[in-house]
């Protein structure tokens, strides 16, 4: 929760120009070997949060989330700190995960390697573990950045805020994490149940404190939306 700071008026005022007021389309562009791809086709306006971050931590740096976008709805007002996360689930599912990959000679032609599927499977569990640790810091470090280099040169205002992170990743109904962390499992004759979207949503939930006094200390709502999610909810999509 922000109280009794006018942050929209702020960024109008010093960020509404095509350097920091971008479609989401293009703030969702990825910055891999293919830059010419783009995570959302919407065509609403918003805030690069990296943009005006660079523009106020000289020294030093944070770990910023994509955008920042301000949505009114009836006499609430929401900021919502965005991520895009192009590429986030393996392009990995039951069609191109082949068992057959993991026989070995040692064990026979029609046995499977049980050593190699934990070993694999102990890569699988460090990839969700480093997703999660990506997602938390720049959710963390996002609010400080609004909460302590934004806020303090934001007019006063008598109305305020809520606070809502979001996750917007690209993905498929089955978790292709999940499919293969479930073959490897069976290959190695071990169990897991954890999923790997609900467990960081979970993980995001963390983040909404409550003071004694009922307000919000941080977020508002945190969630992670599949990008066919997050375009149905916004206006502005081609």
């Amino acid at each position: 929760m922000i109280s009794s700071k006018d942050v929209e008026s702020y960024l109008v005022s010093n960020y509404q120009n095509e350097k920091y007021y971008k479609t989401f389309k293009e703030l969702s562009q990825s910055n891999s070997d293919d830059p010419s791809t783009f995570l959302v086709e919407n065509t609403e306006k918003a805030y690069s949060l990296d943009a005006i971050k660079a523009s106020l931590i000289k020294k030093g740096d944070l770990r910023s989330a994509d955008a920042i976008y301000i949505r009114h709805k009836g006499k609430r007002s929401t900021i919502y700190i965005i991520e895009f996360k192009k590429g986030f689930l393996k392009k990995i599912n039951k069609t191109n995960f082949d068992p057959e990959l993991w026989k070995c000679t040692e064990h026979g032609e029609t046995e499977s390697c049980d050593t190699g599927a934990k070993y694999f499977k102990q890569y699988l569990k460090k990839t969700k573990s480093e997703l999660k640790m990506s997602l938390y810091m720049k959710l963390s470090e996002s609010y400080l950045l609004l909460q302590n280099a934004i806020c303090p040169r934001c007019p006063d205002t008598v109305t305020g805020y809520d606070v809502v992170y979001l996750a917007v990743v690209d993905g498929v109904n089955e978790d292709p994490l999940d499919t293969m962390g479930d073959g490897l499992s069976e290959l190695a004759g071990e169990s897991d149940n954890n999923n790997t979207l609900t467990t960081l949503k979970k993980g995001l939930k963390d983040y909404i404190l409550t003071a004694d006094t009922g307000q919000k200390l941080l977020y508002d709502n945190t969630d992670i939306l599949l990008k066919e999610q997050f375009e149905a909810m916004l206006p502005g999509t081609a």
